[in-house]
């Protein structure tokens, strides 16, 4: 794999990260979990350092204004290394059995020395950040206070089909593109954003196993699929669904709304709560899904092959 090979990998490794991380931050479950970490940090049962990625957020690694070329030769060699690392053998453990006591012992403090120094460094750095990052956190709460009190009226409004006043609406925009923005700004953990992957995930889950069940009752009934599909997507929410479905002449409607009525309430009733739960509609909430599945992707895809390569 040439220079340029990898430089090209690199970049889209980079854009398929920023395209998940992207979906991350519309996402008001990405808002409360920095509500959680705030208080964390506050009553000082995590570290700054385990919420955000002090290098990028002071402009020494990756997704800084004008770093394209450093963050380029920095995803290369991460990326490199991380390959390197997964095939050599372990041959140093071997050349380093004849070292002396004294040796090791001359190691052991250089190390220690190391660690001294780098933890120094995380601190001072830390120190730097923290009022800062603090702030940004504030926002995001202040915000997502006004925020959430917008989305539930406009979930609760989709559900009886009383939807939000235009300055209703006007103001609830505004609100989350502010929060998005904030949320932008921030350069979050590697983990943190794992974590917040695997959370979106698992809400997903549970959504496609509520919408399954839903057209397999359907589907025993006779119900055509894409018919259901039809009726379903975008009326996830309506109160008066089941009702509406119920007067169609097509085959199985009747017989799916008449004998399954308390199963089809008990499922909507749990997709409404997820709609809930999250903050979102749920045609929203796909979508964001959608777009941090593809950013995955992407990146995951890139990575296989700078591997291979």
């Amino acid at each position: 794999l040439s220079r340029e090979g990898e430089i090209a990998i690199a970049k889209r490794i980079e854009a398929g990260r920023e395209t998940m991380i992207a979906g991350l931050c519309e996402s008001p479950v990405t808002f409360q979990a920095i509500i959680v970490w705030r208080e964390e940090l506050n009553e000082e049962r995590v570290l700054l350092r385990d919420i955000i990625d002090l290098d990028a957020t002071l402009g020494k690694g990756p997704g800084q204004p004008g770093n394209e070329a450093n963050a380029t030769n920095e995803a290369v060699s991460t990326t490199a290394n991380q390959a390197v690392k997964a095939e050599a053998p372990a041959k140093e453990e071997k050349a380093a059995e004849g070292d002396t006591t004294e040796a090791d012992a001359s190691d052991d403090d250089d190390d220690e020395d190391a660690d001294a120094d780098n933890n120094m460094s995380l601190a001072a750095m830390e120190a730097l950040l923290r009022p800062q990052v603090l702030e940004i956190f504030d926002k995001i709460a202040a915000n997502y206070k006004k925020l959430h009190k917008l989305e539930e009226a406009r979930i609760e409004g989709k559900v009886s089909n009383d939807p939000l006043s235009t300055q209703q609406e006007k103001r609830y925009v505004k609100l989350r593109d502010e929060t998005v923005t904030l949320v932008q700004s921030l350069h979050l953990n590697n983990n943190r954003i794992e974590a917040l992957v695997d959370l979106m995930y698992s809400i997903n889950k549970r959504l496609i196993g509520f919408e399954g069940r839903l057209l397999r009752l359907a589907d025993y009934h006779g119900v055509d699929r894409a018919e259901f599909l039809d009726q379903y997507r975008g009326h996830e929410l309506d109160a008066n669904w089941t009702r509406r479905v119920a007067r169609l002449k097509s085959k199985g409607w009747q017989d799916f709304t008449k004998k399954e009525r308390a199963q089809i309430k008990e499922i909507r009733d749990e997709i409404a709560q997820i709609s809930q739960e999250t903050g979102l509609e749920i045609a929203e909430f796909r979508r964001i899904v959608h777009t941090v599945q593809k950013g995955e992707k992407e990146a995951r895809q890139a990575k296989k092959e700078m591997v291979e390569a």
